[in-house]
């Protein structure tokens, strides 16, 4: 046989050999993998059989122990051992630093959990060991911990449970405060915690850092400061919202009027001149069932005559100055009402006033403010009257004033 020839077979014979080897490889692999990946214990031991030397594979099986409840010292053992195979594996390390504190070995969960945060810089290992410090009082190092999970910058993370944890450690906003970095990313998801949990003295602390970094074309950073607004509304803190309103205004984050309920500004838009925001001092446009509303130069309303006999249709908070008298005045717009001078459409300040704008094309309503009152809901409420069938057509409002009136 020619040499050629017998270089020839023996290629393909070392060919046909690495094929067969690779093919066995990749059945094995793939075994391994599906026997990992059944959802049961028993899979991932026999996985492990076939490849015992695989760090990732076998750490498997003491996390999956562990999650299960086993508090044994064969899992610790296993979990070190994984160790000295791959002693970057931050899972094990936080995993084992937690069994340590439940074992009340404090010296080892704070290495274990110390060394996490060393070898994995992401959220989870300082989380955890934030965690850990509270749990353990140890607030001297909470807050270095926290600071450096804040300068992570996580904005994939809900940061909701540090913030929450931050108050499990102290309840002084002041503390907290000062700890923040002073990044919109950071600052306006605090004020949003701070606004859902109604800490209303924390938010207003914090309000000037926040407006002294939010993005002003932001929609998301301007809700969560009208969000604010309607807290310290709920909460009869009236100025602070009036002072948090006007800065939002003139820096553009909402095109609305500006209030000064000392010089008689107490309806931000009492012209209807600007666009829905629906929260804070804004006019609030209700859409009940009958009723088409809009608001562009006015507040115009369509009604079917199918709408509810009673039923809310405009709102806007007014802020005013507790003690003094007031004039409530409008112009209106029912000539094309079915019955022009409908007497359902009232006219509400709260509970100070009620007037009747349909029934004149303008006209006022005096009223006096108690002592403790300093801001009230102005809106327009349709109630049939008796005597009379549903109103239908259209109704408009051109203006609402309410004014100190001397």
């Amino acid at each position: 046989m020619h040499r050629d020839d017998i270089a020839g077979i023996a290629l393909r014979v070392v060919v046909a050999g690495t094929c067969i080897v690779c093919s066995w490889q990749a059945i094995r692999f793939a075994r391994i993998d599906w026997l990992a990946a059944d959802g049961t214990f028993e899979g991932l031991q026999k996985a492990v059989s076939m490849d015992p030397k695989n760090a990732a594979l076998l750490a498997r099986v003491p996390l999956t122990r562990n999650e299960n409840g086993d508090n044994s010292p064969e899992v610790d053992e296993e979990m070190r051992q994984v160790l000295r195979l791959n002693p970057l594996d931050s899972r094990i390390l936080i995993a084992l630093g937690l069994r340590e504190e439940f074992h009340h070995d404090s010296a080892g969960a704070e290495r274990e959990l110390k060394q996490a945060v060393v070898v994995d810089h992401q959220y989870m290992p300082a989380w955890t060991l934030a965690g850990y410090y509270v749990r353990s009082d140890q607030p001297d190092k909470f807050w270095p911990v926290v600071q450096h999970l804040l300068l992570l910058d996580p904005l994939a993370v809900d940061l909701r449970p540090l913030f929450d944890l931050c108050w499990r450690e102290t309840e002084d906003p002041a503390k907290i405060a000062s700890v923040l970095p002073r990044r919109e990313s950071i600052l306006v998801p605090y004020l949003q915690f701070l606004v859902q949990t109604k800490r209303i003295d924390a938010a207003a602390l914090l309000t000037p850092s926040v407006l002294a970094v939010v993005e002003r074309s932001s929609t998301s950073d301007r809700d969560q400061l009208l969000n604010l607004i309607d807290l310290l509304l709920e909460k009869d803190r009236t100025k602070e919202a009036v002072d948090v309103w006007n800065q939002l205004v003139d820096r553009g984050m909402i095109l609305n009027g500006k209030l000064n309920p000392r010089d008689g500004e107490s309806l931000a838009d009492p012209g209807f001149q600007y666009p829905l925001v629906t929260r804070g001092f804004a006019w609030k446009l209700e859409m009940p069932p009958g009723i088409a509303g809009r608001i562009d130069g006015s507040a115009r309303f369509e009604l079917d005559g199918n709408q509810p006999e009673k039923i809310l249709m405009l709102s806007a908070v007014a802020a005013l100055m507790p003690g003094r008298a007031y004039r409530l005045s409008w112009k209106s717009d029912s000539t094309r009402l079915a019955s022009p001078n409908d007497p359902g459409f009232i006219l509400r300040v709260g509970k100070l006033a009620e007037c009747h704008p349909a029934q004149s094309a303008s006209g006022s309503c005096d009223f006096e403010v108690p002592a403790a009152v300093d801001h009230v809901p102005v809106e327009l409420w349709y109630e049939r009257a008796l005597g009379t069938v549903r109103a239908q057509g259209v109704f408009q409002l051109t203006e609402v004033q309410l004014k100190v009136h001397q």
